[in-house]
């Protein structure tokens, strides 16, 4: 079996082991390896109290990510919402930024323009409002 890029994304052990080429065997299998180190991750979108602007993140690791932002601003911080993204939340993450990018302060902080707030609102609707933690 010949590997082609599109086979990346649904990669198994089994069509791994169909696989004959020597040099794509190394790259399928630097691939699997890759993509196990990266792991899963979330995306998550918090609300500064002081301000109303909103930060686009991604982390492994919500309750860390969330005590070193804490840390770092001296006004509370709201978890808005945790999208649960698998192995491609870091793409996710950028795609939201770009999508946003006209209302961007710095960095992944957000003045929300109507696009932005009207992206929220119907994402936290379809959440269940479950969210709201604040972090100080």
């Amino acid at each position: 079996m010949r590997l082609h890029a599109s086979d990346l994304k649904r990669l198994t052990a089994e069509r791994i082991a169909q696989i004959t080429n020597p040099v794509d065997l190394r790259i399928a299998t630097t691939w699997q390896r890759e993509r196990r180190k990266h792991g899963h991750g979330f995306v998550y979108i918090v609300r500064a109290t002081a301000n109303e602007d909103v930060k686009i993140g991604w982390t492994r690791n919500v309750p860390a990510r969330m005590r070193e932002l804490a840390a770092t601003n001296s006004r509370p911080l709201v978890l808005l919402c945790v999208l649960e993204a698998g192995a491609i939340g870091e793409d996710l993450e950028r795609a939201l930024v770009l999508r946003f990018a006209t209302c961007r302060i710095k960095g992944e902080w957000f003045a929300p323009d109507a696009a932005l707030q009207g992206w929220l609102e119907i994402l936290l609707a379809r959440a269940g409002a479950r969210f709201g933690v604040v972090y100080a």
